[in-house]
């Protein structure tokens, strides 16, 4: 058994079309091979690119999936990160808004800072430092425990920031993938949506289209033959019902912050519908003081022409049980997004109740999972304990 390196992403920003033909045509001879691969990978360069655009003519474009580009998405906007991180083959590196200060407006500056400073106290109040000074979770020294404090602060306040706030994010995917985005981009902004969410976006997709390498555009290569379109917003006209077996399928309201962090999750399928009245998430941690309460939707109101990331949406969960198993051993975390974490511990509940009803094979082994958060797993092993009583039984309002 041998493995090779038979190509790599270069390391400079120049792009070779026709080294990209080329390879890909080498890559397409392999169905046909009659020697080995050195043979093949050796052939006449034309014969290659022959080979190359007859697959781009009928379709078969798999063969351009091996040309893998590394991009840096600089000052673009979140949503438009959100759309390239909900397409399934990728890899990415984001700016964190949960743990890093992103360039705001004034306007969302003041009001950022005003429930950065509330947060923090309200955290120092329900989670003592001299209380939590060697719980792992918090920070085993009082600069972590309090770098932890300033982080959970920021991540609370960001739900008022834009979800068109710019960040910068790495970003890597195939030739096939890139020019499969950009035409469903394309037809994206061509629609007639008349929600906020969209209208706001067609401005920014625009601007991103006008900003790509045009030398990345390969004639042919688009998804005009599958007709296939961004896997971003729902297109069918009736909620489905929900599914819960060996496959599920489910949906509920969540913010935009939310479905940033479960999209993610690759192998599960999201999509969204807007509301039509304006919803916000609330942090649980404020749900004790219903004036703290309505000063935070009050607030929220101001900013709502940005569409902040607490706006709610609809959105849309399907895939394997499986695959829903490893999504928990991500978020049922105290290290993770509160708001995900309950999200998929309320489905979680759901989910066993339904296969418990129908007298499921699977029911007593997916109960296995609702004891607390995943170090209470049978099958995961935690290699940082966080040492949270409240995260590990699912109680944290933080």
């Amino acid at each position: 058994m041998k493995i090779k390196i038979v190509g790599h992403t270069e390391v400079n920003d120049k792009i070779d079309v026709e080294e990209i033909k080329r390879f890909s045509g080498v890559n397409a001879g392999v169905c046909y091979m009659p020697e080995d691969w050195e043979t093949l990978s050796s052939e006449d360069r034309e014969k290659s690119l022959k080979r190359a655009n007859r697959n781009l003519e009928s379709g078969h474009h798999s063969v351009y999936d091996h040309f893998l580009i590394n991009f840096v998405f600089e000052d673009v906007p979140k949503f438009i990160a959100m759309i390239f991180n909900n397409q399934g083959v990728y890899s990415t590196s984001e700016k964190s808004a949960r743990y890093t200060k992103m360039k705001l407006t004034p306007k969302e500056q003041k009001i950022y800072d005003k429930w950065y400073d509330i947060f923090l106290n309200l955290i120092n109040k329900k989670y003592p430092i001299e209380k939590f000074n060697n719980c792992a979770f918090w920070g085993n020294t009082e600069k972590a425990n309090l770098s932890k404090r300033t982080k959970l602060a920021q991540e609370n306040a960001r739900y008022f920031i834009s979800v068109f706030t710019p960040t910068t994010m790495v970003h890597s995917m195939n030739i096939r993938q890139f020019n499969y985005v950009i035409k469903q981009l394309e037809d994206f902004i061509k629609s007639d949506k008349k929600s906020p969410i969209f209208k706001k976006s067609k401005k920014y997709i625009k601007e991103f289209l006008s900003a790509i390498p045009q030398e990345l555009l390969i004639e042919n290569l688009d998804s005009n033959s599958k007709h296939s379109k961004l896997r971003f917003y729902d297109e069918r006209s009736y909620t489905p019902n929900k599914i819960y077996d060996d496959i599920y399928q489910t949906n509920y309201k969540g913010s935009l912050a939310e479905l940033a962090q479960a999209q993610r999750h690759r192998t599960l399928i999201y999509t969204i519908k807007e509301l039509e009245k304006p919803e916000y998430f609330v942090p649980p941690i404020l749900n004790d003081d219903e004036k703290l309460k309505e000063e935070y939707l009050k607030d929220m109101k101001t900013v709502e022409k940005n569409i902040p990331q607490a706006t709610m949406v609809r959105i849309f969960e399907c895939g394997t049980m499986d695959y829903f198993i490893l999504k928990m051993k991500e978020r049922k975390c105290s290290y993770a997004q509160k708001e995900i974490n309950d999200q998929t511990e309320e489905t979680l509940q759901e989910y066993v109740k339904v296969l418990k009803k129908n007298k499921h094979p699977r029911a007593e082994f997916l109960e296995k999972y609702t004891k607390g958060a995943r170090c209470t797993f049978p099958d995961y092993k935690c290699l940082a304990p966080c040492g949270f009583v409240e995260g590990i039984k699912q109680t944290r309002k933080i």
